[in-house]
């Protein structure tokens, strides 16, 4: 068995996906015409602003976007869920209208802002997870 593959040719997973409640299912709403135009709009300013990046076949990597919600939602915290996989499943939408550059930049913006598994639960109902001045 190679590295990366099982027997029957389906992908190993590089670890094992850790345990956590299921998320509650929902559906994300398609994207309205005006949104898709405002989209378009954004990558043609982007596009001019960074131009593609040039790449030989060694740069390319293919994910689909369950394994980057998998991952994802494995590295937040256990009590966040829902947020972040909404915010992953809008991010797959869209990037069908944007450049992979815009999508990758979206998705370093979304590590950033989301809770790791670390981050402790805040105690609901006690203002202390609303700063005081």
């Amino acid at each position: 068995m190679s590295r990366g593959t099982m027997t029957d040719g389906a992908p190993e997973n590089s670890y094992p996906e850790r345990p956590r409640a299921a998320v509650a299912p929902f559906e994300v709403e398609p994207l309205a015409p005006t949104e898709v135009e405002r989209i378009k709009a954004l990558r043609a300013a982007f596009e001019q602003r960074f131009p593609p990046l040039p790449l030989d076949r060694s740069d390319v990597l293919i994910v689909s976007w369950a394994e980057i919600e998998r991952q994802f939602l494995d590295l937040c915290a256990p009590w966040d869920q829902q947020e972040p996989c909404y915010e992953i499943r809008k991010a797959a939408q869209i990037s069908r209208h944007e450049t992979p550059e815009q999508t990758i930049r979206w998705l370093f913006t979304l590590s950033r802002a989301a809770t790791d598994i670390d981050t402790p639960e805040p105690r609901w109902g006690s203002g202390d997870s609303i700063p005081m001045p």
